[in-house]
């Protein structure tokens, strides 16, 4: 699976970030999603964004593969912007 160089920069990446993952998971947003009291109106907010997020993120993977010089690197750059694409469509019906 992984190599010991990759096994420890996931353990050094994980410890220098461990204070930004402890406040994110108390944020407001965040506590209310994990109780189940975050409103309707809020979450549709935060889908429609992730939303604009997946749009723009599929547009990068689509030019970074545009620029590749191997056909191995544009099909799993393609393949990653399908797959997002079609998590975005997903957001779509249900949000938008």
């Amino acid at each position: 699976m992984y190599n010991g160089i990759e096994e420890e920069f996931c353990s050094i990446a994980i410890k220098e970030s461990s204070d930004l993952i402890d406040r994110i998971a108390e944020h407001p947003f965040y506590v209310e999603l994990m109780n189940g009291k975050l409103s309707y109106k809020k979450f549709k907010f935060y889908v429609q964004q992730t939303f604009l997020y997946l749009v723009d993120c599929t547009r990068a993977f689509l030019i970074i593969a545009a620029r590749a010089n191997d056909i191995e690197t544009m099909d799993k750059l393609t393949f990653i912007a399908r797959k997002i694409f079609s998590m975005r469509s997903l957001c779509e019906e249900q949000f938008t």
